[in-house]
């Protein structure tokens, strides 16, 4: 019968088994993987016999560097010449890569073709060609096969390295078998020389033990050569963390034969906790939020870059043990990467994907990524509960639909951020810079804890507090930034935009999608942004296709704009049928019929604002979405008070100030009379909204506004 040790040790270990989709367990909490003792003992057993293999071409090589550069023949000095070229070779290979090795060679046999020309110009050596051509014959050999005995001993040593975690053992039997079978190789030189008695050499050794032993110990001292500079190469590169890649490549494939398997697998949400993964085949297609931590030999097994940068030694590293000593994160591929509890203070990810990840916080260790860089990083769809984010730079970054519940986001620089879709519920907000961030009516401030917030960031810092003199009230900041639900912006970049392009792109738009429902509402230029507001009359249709609507637009808009730039003609006939549309529309009696007269020189009709002249029409939500932009201050009232008055008199509807002071004021108490929340943030925020305008027909219509919902409350259009 088993014991009750033994059928424990089986549960535990899953070690030379080949897994299926459909046989994964998602829980692989401590278990050990790899290969098998007795097949991993037969490939130690391989390895001991490929060094022996290996220190008999390097005991040759030695005997016969020795055999002919001791004793004196006419080719002794092109062998010492030869020695020295192997000699420079093989200590570079030490620490350089293959380029600079091979540098090296040419650079020497360079060095060595320059002085046999010097030297043969001034008659001290005989017969340069032959010199010459015997100097690159004996490199060439020796150093062909020096060159495969020391890449074939750092391989095993490698080999060896991947197979046991603690392998002296493996190795110090490596050496003396090394040093056993180059010894017997140079027996044989010398052997092969004394059977030939005819030759010179023969006698030599016969009657000269002093010679006989030099030739012995310096042709079995250079197999111990290449065996100790293989060992230090592998040690300087940290074997197995940073050999060379295809060292690495080949040592991991020998390392994981006939190991646990999961090859080609989708690992997501696996857990590997402290289990032991030395000798596995990782390569995984997909590793969604797989666990790793306390994981022992991931270095060991074989991985790919295929699903996020799993190859890399600090990758490894912040994956299993949380942390790293290197925090250059920049550019790499972390997408889905499980990193709960994981300690990241100043860490730069500029440009890094990490799209999917989990890095919330657990109830026994907080994630910390307070200082740290994000620049342009993409955080679409990554889980930040509770995580520590103080202080961090996440410029450019994306965060769409990003989990950032009870998260700590003080001081964050969001300058250009895209968080729509994001859920900032519970989260602390105080202190942030929010120039020119993207939010979405899906973008959830619910309970949000912020006293106060900056609007630009100049020279690295941010400025323009908002509010001035004093803290939000609680609810506040949501109130200013939640957009309303049928809303969606597509940001477009340049100096330029064209109009028209725009308008044509979304009336196809409108005539392929109907269902959509979409309506164009309004330009908004942030400095060199334009960004353009959508709404539809079924935002949870939009909701679901909206990268479909966003490649839509853009594709359209850039197809678009190129053939108005490029067909002066194109351009022609789309003004001209643009003017006729509006002549038509303006002689339209009827619809001037059924319009409500405002004010004294309005008239409102199917959501569109015109004069009582007829010459002129702006969209209602157009005007109400840059007027409401005034009073809750996004930072841009200057730029956003000169696009409005230059847009009222350019479409003819309010050309003097008399007249857009009344439209203004007619379109605040309008909005006032539909949102209580703006009313009341209007009222509240006066000196602050009036202090951050400049004096325009604008201020003049907000500040006279306000004084008539102080005095007798608000009426509008209806």
């Amino acid at each position: 019968m088993k014991t009750d040790q033994q059928k424990y040790h089986k549960a535990k270990s899953i070690q030379g088994k080949r897994f299926g989709q459909n046989s994964l367990n998602i829980d692989f909490q401590s278990k050990s993987a790899g290969q098998q003792v007795l097949f991993k003992n037969v490939l130690a057993l391989l390895t001991i016999i490929l060094s022996v293999l290996a220190n008999v071409l390097a005991g040759y090589v030695g005997g016969f560097i020795s055999l002919y550069g001791i004793i004196d023949n006419p080719a002794r000095s092109q062998l010492h010449i030869t020695f020295l070229i192997v000699l420079v070779v093989l200590v570079s290979a030490i620490t350089q890569d293959i380029i600079k090795v091979t540098l090296t060679l040419f650079v020497s046999l360079g060095i060595v073709i320059a002085l046999s020309i010097l030297l043969g110009v001034f008659g001290l050596i005989q017969g340069f060609s032959a010199f010459l051509i015997t100097t690159i014959v004996a490199t060439g050999l020796c150093l062909g096969l020096s060159a495969a005995g020391f890449l074939a001993i750092r391989f095993i040593i490698a080999v060896a390295d991947i197979l046991f975690i603690n392998s002296n053992f493996l190795k110090i039997v490596i050496v003396v078998s090394g040093v056993s079978s180059a010894t017997i190789s140079c027996f044989g030189v010398i052997a092969d020389v004394l059977e030939r008695k005819s030759l010179p050499y023969s006698k030599i050794l016969l009657t000269s033990p002093l010679t006989y032993w030099t030739v012995l110990l310096l042709g079995a001292g250079y197999g111990v050569f290449l065996t100790l500079i293989a060992w230090l190469a592998n040690y300087l590169r940290e074997t197995p963390w940073s050999y060379p890649g295809l060292q690495r490549f080949w040592a991991l494939i020998v390392g994981s034969w006939w190991g646990t398997s999961f090859a080609n697998l989708d690992l997501s949400n696996v857990n590997f906790t402290n289990a032991k993964l030395a000798n596995s085949d990782l390569r995984a297609q997909k590793l969604y939020r797989t666990c790793f931590q306390g994981v022992v030999g991931l270095e060991r097994a074989r991985v790919d870059n295929q699903y996020l940068d799993l190859e890399y030694p600090k990758v490894q590293r912040l994956l299993t043990h949380g942390s790293s000593r290197d925090k250059d994160f920049r550019g790499f591929n972390l997408r889905g990467a499980y990193l709960q509890g994981a300690d990241m203070r100043e860490f730069d990810f500029t440009d890094t994907n990490l799209t999917g990840a989990d890095l919330k916080s657990t109830d026994l260790k907080s994630t910390d990524l307070r200082g740290s860089t994000l620049i342009r990083t993409q955080l679409a769809g990554a889980d930040f509960q509770r995580v520590d984010l103080r202080k961090n730079i996440l410029i450019d970054a994306n965060l769409t639909e990003a989990n950032l519940r009870n998260a700590d986001l003080r001081d964050c620089i969001l300058v250009r951020a895209q968080v729509a879709r994001a859920d900032f519920s519970g989260a602390d907000l105080t202190g942030i810079c929010i120039e020119d961030w993207s939010v979405s009516s899906k973008t959830n401030f619910t309970e949000v804890r912020c006293d106060y917030i900056y609007r630009r960031y100049r020279d690295g810092q941010p400025t323009d507090r908002y509010p001035v003199d004093r803290n939000f009230e609680p609810g506040e900041f949501a109130s200013l930034f939640q957009q309303p639900e049928n809303e969606l912006e597509l940001v477009f970049k340049g100096e330029e935009f064209d109009y028209t392009a725009l308008s044509l792109t979304f009336d196809k738009l409108q005539t392929d999608k109907p269902d959509l429902k979409l309506k164009l509402q309004g330009i908004e230029q942030r400095q060199d942004l334009w960004v353009v507001k959508v709404t539809s009359d079924d935002p949870a249709n939009v909701e679901r296709r909206i990268k479909e609507i966003q490649d839509a637009v853009y594709q359209g808009y850039e197809v678009t704009a190129t053939r108005l730039e490029n067909s002066p003609l194109f351009r022609r006939l789309v003004s001209d049928l643009a003017n006729v549309k509006k002549t038509q529309e303006e002689t339209n009696e009827e619809v001037k019929q059924l319009a409500k007269r405002i004010g004294s020189n309005f008239y409102f009709v199917g959501g569109t604002i015109t004069n009582v002249t007829g010459a002129g029409e702006i969209r209602y939500t157009e005007a109400s979405n840059q007027v409401r932009s005034l009073v809750t201050g996004d930072g841009h009232e200057t730029q956003v008070v000169n696009t409005l008055l230059n847009q009222l008199r350019s479409s003819n509807v309010a050309t003097t100030a008399n007249e857009q002071t009344e439209l203004i004021q007619l379109i605040i108490l309008e909005e006032a009379q539909r949102d209580p929340q703006f009313k009341q943030s209007l009222l509240q925020q006066e000196q602050q909204i009036l202090a951050a305008l400049p004096e325009s027909s604008i201020a003049t219509a907000i500040q006279n506004a306000i004084a008539q919902l102080n005095s007798e409350g608000s009426s509008g259009i209806v």
